[in-house]
C-alpha cells in the first residue's frame, strides 16, 4: 500500500480534488484513511488535517490576485462559510486575507482633489488679553 503512495507526484492537486477531505482522499488512492495518515504524517511531517489546512492557504495566496473577491476564493477553496476561510487564513498568515489594490483605484487617489484642511492659528497667550481702558 505505502508503495503506491509513494508513487503519487501530485498530492496538491488530490488533495483538492477530494476537497481538502482525508477520509475522500483515502478513497481515491484506494487505501484506509490510516494507511493515508500514517503516510502523510511520514511524507510531508504533519497530520493530515494540518498539510491540507497548509496547501489550501497557499493555494489561497495563489487565488486571492486572480479572483474578484474574498468570496470566490473561498468558494474554490471548497469553504462553505467564508468567515470560516477568514479565521482560518488569518490563523495560518497572522492578518485576514486581502484583495491586491485594482490598477485603477491608485490611479483615482493620484487625480482625487485634496481636501481642504483650515489652518488653525492660535493666539499666543499674552495676546489674548487686552489693555483695560
Amino acid at each position: 500500500m505505502i508503495l503506491k503512495l509513494q508513487r503519487i507526484t501530485d498530492w496538491p492537486e488530490r488533495a483538492h480534488a477530494a476537497k481538502y477531505n482525508v477520509k475522500t482522499l483515502a478513497k481515491r488512492c484506494d487505501v484506509s484513511t490510516r494507511t493515508l495518515e500514517r503516510f502523510i504524517k511520514l511524507k510531508f511531517a504533519a497530520s493530515p488535517h494540518d498539510w491540507m489546512i497548509d496547501l489550501r492557504m497557499r493555494r489561497a495566496v495563489e487565488l486571492l490576485p486572480e479572483t474578484a473577491c474574498i468570496k470566490e476564493t473561498s468558494d474554490r477553496l471548497g469553504y462553505k462559510n467564508q468567515n470560516h476561510f477568514s479565521r482560518e487564513f488569518k490563523k495560518h498568515y497572522g492578518h485576514a486575507p486581502t484583495l491586491p489594490p485594482h490598477p485603477q483605484a491608485a490611479r483615482r487617489d493620484e487625480t482625487k482633489p485634496q481636501e481642504y484642511q483650515p489652518q488653525t492659528t492660535q493666539m499666543p497667550a499674552d495676546s489674548a488679553k487686552l489693555p483695560s481702558s
